[in-house]
Protein backbone atom coordinates (compact mmCIF):
# COMPACT_ATOMS: atom_id res chain seq x y z
CA UNK A 1 0.00 0.00 0.00
CA UNK A 2 1.17 3.28 -1.05
CA UNK A 3 1.79 6.15 1.46
CA UNK A 4 -0.19 9.71 1.03
CA UNK A 5 -3.14 10.49 -0.98
CA UNK A 6 -2.12 8.20 -4.09
CA UNK A 7 -4.07 6.04 -6.54
CA UNK A 8 -4.35 2.80 -5.14
CA UNK A 9 -3.10 0.09 -7.84
CA UNK A 10 -5.12 -2.98 -8.73
CA UNK A 11 -8.36 -2.04 -7.34
CA UNK A 12 -11.06 -4.44 -7.06
CA UNK A 13 -14.20 -2.97 -5.97
CA UNK A 14 -16.71 -2.52 -9.18
CA UNK A 15 -17.72 -6.36 -8.81
CA UNK A 16 -20.82 -6.19 -8.11
CA UNK A 17 -21.09 -8.75 -5.27
CA UNK A 18 -24.72 -7.89 -4.67
CA UNK A 19 -25.89 -9.62 -7.67
CA UNK A 20 -24.05 -13.14 -7.20
CA UNK A 21 -25.03 -13.46 -3.26
CA UNK A 22 -27.41 -16.57 -2.62
CA UNK A 23 -30.19 -16.40 0.03
CA UNK A 24 -32.51 -18.89 1.56
CA UNK A 25 -35.29 -17.31 2.83
CA UNK A 26 -37.74 -19.60 1.05
CA UNK A 27 -36.22 -22.56 3.37
CA UNK A 28 -38.94 -22.85 5.81
CA UNK A 29 -41.55 -22.68 3.45
CA UNK A 30 -39.60 -25.43 1.24
CA UNK A 31 -39.81 -27.38 4.50
CA UNK A 32 -43.32 -27.33 4.56
CA UNK A 33 -44.08 -28.04 0.88
CA UNK A 34 -41.84 -31.33 1.67
CA UNK A 35 -43.69 -32.19 4.28
CA UNK A 36 -47.18 -31.62 2.42
CA UNK A 37 -45.88 -33.38 -0.47
CA UNK A 38 -45.00 -36.64 1.31
CA UNK A 39 -48.29 -36.39 3.53
CA UNK A 40 -50.02 -36.06 -0.36
CA UNK A 41 -47.92 -39.19 -1.63
CA UNK A 42 -48.66 -41.59 1.55
CA UNK A 43 -52.32 -40.75 1.60
CA UNK A 44 -52.09 -41.54 -2.48
CA UNK A 45 -50.81 -44.81 -1.60
CA UNK A 46 -52.80 -45.90 1.08
CA UNK A 47 -53.22 -48.32 2.91
CA UNK A 48 -50.14 -49.40 1.43
CA UNK A 49 -46.61 -48.67 3.58
CA UNK A 50 -44.85 -45.60 2.30
CA UNK A 51 -42.04 -47.30 2.11
CA UNK A 52 -40.65 -50.23 0.64
CA UNK A 53 -38.34 -53.66 2.08
CA UNK A 54 -34.89 -53.23 1.54
CA UNK A 55 -31.95 -55.95 2.25
CA UNK A 56 -29.23 -56.09 4.87
CA UNK A 57 -25.69 -55.29 3.30
CA UNK A 58 -22.43 -54.77 5.19
CA UNK A 59 -21.02 -50.97 4.16
CA UNK A 60 -17.37 -51.10 2.39
CA UNK A 61 -14.21 -50.44 4.01
CA UNK A 62 -12.17 -52.40 7.36
CA UNK A 63 -13.61 -49.67 9.32
CA UNK A 64 -17.51 -49.76 9.06
CA UNK A 65 -18.06 -53.50 7.54
CA UNK A 66 -18.57 -54.92 11.39
CA UNK A 67 -22.22 -53.20 11.17
CA UNK A 68 -25.25 -53.90 9.16
CA UNK A 69 -27.16 -51.24 7.29
CA UNK A 70 -29.64 -51.35 4.77
CA UNK A 71 -29.40 -51.61 1.08
CA UNK A 72 -30.72 -50.70 -2.23
CA UNK A 73 -32.26 -53.87 -3.21
CA UNK A 74 -32.93 -57.89 -3.05
CA UNK A 75 -30.42 -59.68 -5.35
CA UNK A 76 -32.32 -62.24 -8.08
CA UNK A 77 -30.65 -65.03 -5.92
CA UNK A 78 -32.52 -64.09 -2.74
CA UNK A 79 -35.46 -63.53 -4.10
CA UNK A 80 -35.29 -67.33 -6.30
CA UNK A 81 -34.61 -68.89 -2.13
CA UNK A 82 -37.56 -67.02 -1.65
CA UNK A 83 -39.84 -68.49 -4.18
CA UNK A 84 -40.73 -64.50 -5.19
CA UNK A 85 -40.66 -63.79 -9.07
CA UNK A 86 -38.97 -60.65 -9.85
CA UNK A 87 -42.01 -58.84 -11.30
CA UNK A 88 -44.05 -59.90 -8.23
CA UNK A 89 -41.59 -58.63 -5.72
CA UNK A 90 -41.90 -55.08 -7.28
CA UNK A 91 -45.42 -55.29 -7.12
CA UNK A 92 -45.70 -56.38 -3.03
CA UNK A 93 -43.27 -53.39 -1.93
CA UNK A 94 -39.86 -55.43 -2.11
CA UNK A 95 -36.71 -53.41 -3.79
CA UNK A 96 -35.06 -55.45 -6.33
CA UNK A 97 -31.76 -54.70 -7.22
CA UNK A 98 -30.08 -56.03 -10.15
CA UNK A 99 -26.16 -55.46 -10.23
CA UNK A 100 -25.97 -56.58 -6.59
CA UNK A 101 -24.85 -60.57 -5.70
CA UNK A 102 -23.97 -62.66 -2.37
CA UNK A 103 -20.91 -63.15 -1.58
CA UNK A 104 -21.82 -65.50 0.82
CA UNK A 105 -24.14 -67.64 2.20
CA UNK A 106 -24.16 -65.94 5.61
CA UNK A 107 -26.04 -62.52 3.81
CA UNK A 108 -27.90 -65.02 1.31
CA UNK A 109 -29.95 -66.65 4.51
CA UNK A 110 -30.12 -63.54 6.30
CA UNK A 111 -31.46 -61.57 3.40
CA UNK A 112 -34.23 -64.34 2.83
CA UNK A 113 -34.95 -64.93 6.77
CA UNK A 114 -35.87 -60.85 6.02
CA UNK A 115 -38.15 -61.33 2.97
CA UNK A 116 -39.95 -64.36 4.81
CA UNK A 117 -40.70 -62.26 8.41
CA UNK A 118 -41.76 -59.73 5.69
CA UNK A 119 -44.30 -61.94 3.71
CA UNK A 120 -45.77 -63.25 7.21
CA UNK A 121 -46.76 -59.76 8.12
CA UNK A 122 -47.92 -58.92 5.04
CA UNK A 123 -51.51 -58.24 3.95
CA UNK A 124 -52.66 -57.64 0.38
CA UNK A 125 -56.03 -55.60 -0.75
CA UNK A 126 -56.97 -57.36 -3.99
CA UNK A 127 -57.42 -54.60 -6.90
CA UNK A 128 -61.22 -56.43 -8.50
CA UNK A 129 -63.67 -55.87 -6.24
CA UNK A 130 -65.71 -59.20 -6.61
CA UNK A 131 -62.68 -60.92 -5.65
CA UNK A 132 -63.01 -60.46 -2.19
CA UNK A 133 -64.46 -62.67 -0.21
CA UNK A 134 -66.88 -62.08 2.81
CA UNK A 135 -63.54 -62.84 5.33
CA UNK A 136 -62.53 -59.22 3.81
CA UNK A 137 -65.42 -57.73 4.77
CA UNK A 138 -66.81 -58.36 7.52
CA UNK A 139 -70.62 -56.18 7.27
CA UNK A 140 -72.31 -58.81 5.03
CA UNK A 141 -72.08 -56.15 1.98
CA UNK A 142 -70.51 -57.35 -1.09
CA UNK A 143 -68.06 -55.61 -2.65
CA UNK A 144 -65.24 -53.14 -1.94
CA UNK A 145 -65.66 -51.08 1.08
CA UNK A 146 -64.62 -47.47 0.75
CA UNK A 147 -62.04 -45.90 1.42
CA UNK A 148 -63.00 -44.73 4.42
CA UNK A 149 -64.42 -47.90 6.15
CA UNK A 150 -60.84 -49.46 5.51
CA UNK A 151 -59.03 -46.04 7.19
CA UNK A 152 -61.10 -46.87 9.83
CA UNK A 153 -59.45 -50.54 10.50
CA UNK A 154 -56.28 -50.55 8.79
CA UNK A 155 -53.89 -47.78 9.72
CA UNK A 156 -50.94 -46.93 7.20
CA UNK A 157 -47.44 -48.09 8.06
CA UNK A 158 -45.13 -44.86 8.19
CA UNK A 159 -41.86 -46.77 9.54
CA UNK A 160 -38.79 -47.82 8.31
CA UNK A 161 -39.73 -51.80 7.44
CA UNK A 162 -37.83 -54.36 9.56
CA UNK A 163 -35.60 -52.14 11.22
CA UNK A 164 -31.91 -53.39 11.16
CA UNK A 165 -30.96 -54.81 14.87
CA UNK A 166 -27.00 -54.36 14.94
CA UNK A 167 -24.90 -57.89 16.15
CA UNK A 168 -21.88 -56.40 17.45
CA UNK A 169 -20.03 -58.30 20.01
CA UNK A 170 -17.31 -56.95 21.65
CA UNK A 171 -13.83 -58.80 21.59
CA UNK A 172 -12.87 -61.00 24.66
CA UNK A 173 -10.25 -60.22 26.30
CA UNK A 174 -7.45 -62.81 27.74
CA UNK A 175 -4.18 -62.59 29.40
CA UNK A 176 -1.03 -63.00 28.18
CA UNK A 177 0.09 -65.07 30.79
CA UNK A 178 -2.59 -67.07 29.81
CA UNK A 179 -1.72 -67.51 26.36
CA UNK A 180 0.77 -70.01 25.54
CA UNK A 181 3.44 -69.19 22.69
CA UNK A 182 5.43 -71.77 21.45
CA UNK A 183 8.54 -70.19 19.57
CA UNK A 184 9.24 -67.16 18.10
CA UNK A 185 6.22 -65.84 15.34
CA UNK A 186 8.64 -63.90 13.82
CA UNK A 187 11.00 -66.90 13.14
CA UNK A 188 8.51 -68.80 12.46
CA UNK A 189 6.91 -66.30 9.53
CA UNK A 190 10.35 -65.67 8.18
CA UNK A 191 10.38 -69.12 7.59
CA UNK A 192 7.84 -69.63 5.79
CA UNK A 193 8.16 -67.20 3.56
CA UNK A 194 11.69 -68.23 2.75
CA UNK A 195 10.32 -71.91 2.12
CA UNK A 196 7.54 -70.10 -0.39
CA UNK A 197 10.52 -68.17 -1.98
CA UNK A 198 12.53 -70.92 -2.58
CA UNK A 199 9.55 -73.47 -3.07
CA UNK A 200 10.04 -73.13 -7.19
CA UNK A 201 13.87 -73.42 -7.18
CA UNK A 202 13.75 -76.81 -5.15
CA UNK A 203 11.06 -78.23 -7.43
CA UNK A 204 13.50 -77.10 -10.49
CA UNK A 205 16.62 -78.78 -8.42
CA UNK A 206 14.55 -82.27 -7.56
CA UNK A 207 13.35 -82.28 -11.27
CA UNK A 208 16.93 -82.10 -12.56
CA UNK A 209 17.88 -84.73 -9.70
CA UNK A 210 15.47 -86.90 -11.49
CA UNK A 211 16.26 -86.90 -14.75
CA UNK A 212 19.92 -87.26 -14.31
CA UNK A 213 19.26 -90.52 -12.02
CA UNK A 214 17.47 -91.11 -15.41
CA UNK A 215 20.34 -90.65 -17.35
CA UNK A 216 22.70 -93.18 -15.20
CA UNK A 217 19.92 -95.62 -15.04
CA UNK A 218 19.92 -95.96 -18.87
CA UNK A 219 23.89 -95.77 -19.37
Amino acid sequence: MPHGNYEIVSNHFSKDWQDRVKTWFNQPAKKIRRRQKRAQKAAKAFPRPTQRLRPTVHPPTIKHNRRLRIGRGFTMEELKAAKLPVKYARTIGISVDHRRFNHSEESLHRNVTRLRRYLGKLILFPHNSRAISKKYVKSGKSGLPSRGAIKQVVRQYREEILPVAQQITDPKVVKLADYKQKGSVYSKLRSLRIEARLLSKKKKAQQEKRAKLAEEANK
